[in-house]
């Protein structure tokens, strides 16, 4: 690919190519949009004896809850006003696979008992990079602005 040079301006030439001079192997197009592996993890509830899977969520299902979420600025200019009732019940009801859960349970998953709850949530959470250490690892890694 080259870019265009105005008078005086040196031409650019970036080659298209996955085999980059340090050694590295990057990947393609169609490796990136065809890998499709998600992160999972069994959570075991003593009290039931019970086994209860959870699954790391697609960009489009964590896009889906995040805009359930998210609620117009009440001002032109004005940043959106989150609403995070019911947050932690769309990712468990989203994350679980074993059992399998829908929308329709979203009432009743808010009656269950809250250590369950919190366990499944707590799983969901790390396995989507939306636990607190995550957060406190995505702060300190993000670069700070300086003025």
């Amino acid at each position: 690919m080259e870019t265009a040079a105005s008078e005086g301006q040196e031409v650019t030439t970036i080659p298209e190519t996955t085999e980059p001079t340090n050694g590295k192997r990057y990947a393609t197009r169609e490796e990136l949009l065809s890998y499709s592996p998600r992160a999972t993890k069994d959570v075991y509830w003593e009290p039931l004896q019970m086994w209860f899977q959870l699954t790391e969520l697609s960009v489009t299902r964590q896009d889906r809850i995040r805009d359930s979420v998210m609620r117009p600025a009440k001002t032109r200019g004005g940043d959106p006003e989150v609403d995070i009732s019911g947050f932690r019940r769309k990712l468990v009801i989203e994350c679980l696979i074993q059992p399998k859960l829908t929308p329709e349970d979203f009432t009743a998953l808010g009656e269950i008992g809250g250590q369950l709850f919190n366990a499944l949530q707590d799983a969901a959470a790390k396995l989507n990079g939306v636990d607190e250490d995550s957060q406190k690892e995505a702060e300190r890694d993000s670069p700070t602005t300086q003025s």
